[in-house]
Formats: structure tokens, C-alpha cells, sequence
């Protein structure tokens, strides 16, 4: 199960997106992000997460965070909003 929650502010929009698939492995968890890191072995070329990344600092000025919860993995990608007012 993925479970997507969005929460925005004047200040900041916080995205955040969690499974249920048992997380990342706590080894490489520090360096999720970086290059040609990956815990799927031959079946991942460890890019995905660097070029969200990149992405998101590149073209909304936000930054992204790993963790794992009980159940699996947590990612929040906090941004400045961009002309969008939040509804009050």
C-alpha cells in the first residue's frame, strides 16, 4: 500500500509518501540518494532517487528525506510554495 499526504502552508508544502514494503536497508539508508546506489541488486541502477532529487532541488528549491517507519519506507519532499495560496 502507498499512502500520499500533502500539506501546505504559507511557508511550505510538505509532501509526504509512505508503503507498506518493509523500508530501505538501514546500510545504504544514508546514502539513498546519491548515485548508483541501490539494495534491489542487479535489478535497480540506483538513479531513481538521485534524479528526484536533483529535480526537486533543481526546479521547485525543495529537498527530499528517507526514513523508514514500522512498516517501510517514508519519504518527505518539503518545497516553498510557487503563486499557490493555501485554503485556509
Amino acid at each position: 500500500m502507498i499512502k500520499i499526504n500533502a500539506k501546505a502552508s504559507e511557508k511550505c508544502i510538505d509532501i509526504v509518501i509512505s508503503d507498506n514494503a518493509g523500508g530501505v536497508s538501514p546500510s545504504i539508508l544514508p546514502t539513498v540518494f546519491e548515485p548508483y546506489v541501490s539494495d534491489k541488486s542487479l535489478n535497480g541502477t540506483g538513479l531513481g532517487l538521485y534524479i528526484s532529487k536533483k529535480i526537486i532541488q533543481d526546479q521547485f528549491d525543495g529537498d527530499i528525506f528517507a526514513s523508514n517507519t514500522k512498516d517501510g519506507a517514508q519519504f518527505l519532499i518539503k518545497c516553498p510554495p510557487r503563486g499557490i495560496k493555501p485554503k485556509k
